[in-house]
């Protein structure tokens, strides 16, 4: 089983963010919302179907008890959790009949809450591969540092050479500066990736910054330009107005990017491919990517995809397209 999604449901904003902080950072648990009313909790369950719905008394005065009855009537049910207020005996035996699955105290920290939470998250099987992964990364690590050298290098010569080009008294310098420009980013965007590379030490993770999504997006797609076939129509649709989101820059960026050239694999006699980003019901913004190629479990082959799902807490879904094709959706929390 993947990362355990949940959609956290509660009328006062305060404890709607109290209930995701207690539970954001355990293992194997990704909050992929956090709404206030039972209509929302309906849109934002029919959008993204969660494995757990967390609610809070402060909603079962009326429209709470229809949230779980309502989640009860659906094909695919979630678990419902709902944290009461010094509630009474009678008060957790008339939430369990309507369909709970467990009911907890309200306290300081929620740590009832984050114990019932991490009982229900499956845990994965230990991976044989991850000795060699770890192996492979302290490697790594040495390769990284003598690339950033040579990056350093070649960055100066570029600008040595473009500065002599336009000096140069028969005129030189390249008629076209858009060559220089993809040079020197090219140069910026390695330096970034090891630069992350680098950032990582046992212990600790690559800083993360507040980052706008559509700009990360577009960046992602002009470095893939070279590699996606001619023969594959793409369209891009990045929404206006984006929230930011916390995260580690070039993370999301080659997140984005190897889902894009993994769809461009998926369809070698060429198709379409679109690339969507825009918010949704709840706090998070949505990163679409669909294709008409064949279906591939990105999950089971990327674990590096994964990785970076996990330390951002999101969620990526895969489905078939009618009739015929791929839709990848990622959520990422604002």
């Amino acid at each position: 089983m993947g990362v355990m999604q949940i959609l956290v449901v509660d009328g006062e904003k305060g404890e709607r963010r109290a209930i995701v902080e207690a539970i954001v950072e355990l293992e194997g648990v990704a909050v992929q919302g956090a709404v206030a009313d039972h209509a929302s909790a309906l849109r934002a369950i029919a959008e993204w179907p969660p494995d757990v719905v967390i609610t809070g008394t402060t909603l079962l005065d009326g429209d709470g008890m229809r949230l779980v009855e309502a989640v009860r009537s659906r094909e695919h049910m979630p678990a419902i959790v709902v944290i009461g207020h010094d509630a009474s005996r009678a008060e957790w035996k008339r939430h369990l009949d309507a369909g709970a699955d467990r009911f907890v105290e309200c306290e300081p920290g929620f740590e009832e809450l984050r114990a019932v939470v991490g009982s229900m998250v499956t845990r994965p099987k230990p991976n044989p591969a991850d000795v060699t992964l770890k192996v492979i990364g302290r490697m790594a690590v040495g390769v990284a540092d003598e690339v950033a050298q040579q990056l350093t290098s070649i960055g100066m010569t570029l600008a040595m050479l473009e500065r002599a080009a336009e000096q140069a008294p028969l005129g030189g310098a390249p008629a076209d500066k858009l060559l220089w420009g993809e040079a020197h980013a090219a140069v910026e965007q390695t330096t970034r990736l090891v630069s992350t590379l680098l950032g990582y030490v046992p212990g600790q993770q690559a800083d993360t910054t507040s980052l706008e999504l559509g700009a990360l997006t577009r960046s992602a797609l002009a470095r893939a330009a070279r590699l996606i076939s001619p023969k594959v129509e793409v369209a891009v649709e990045i929404r206006g107005g984006l929230p930011l989101v916390r995260g580690v820059a070039s993370e999301l960026e080659q997140l984005v990017l190897d889902l894009v050239l993994d769809a461009n694999d998926a369809m070698p006699d060429g198709g379409d491919l679109h690339v969507r980003v825009a918010p949704t019901s709840t706090s998070a913004i949505l990163v679409e990517v669909v294709h008409s190629g064949a279906f591939v479990e990105y999950g089971a082959r990327h674990d590096v995809v994964t990785s970076t799902l996990r330390r951002h807490h999101a969620v990526m879904r895969v489905s078939r397209r009618e009739p015929a094709g791929v839709v990848v959706r990622v959520l990422l929390p604002t």
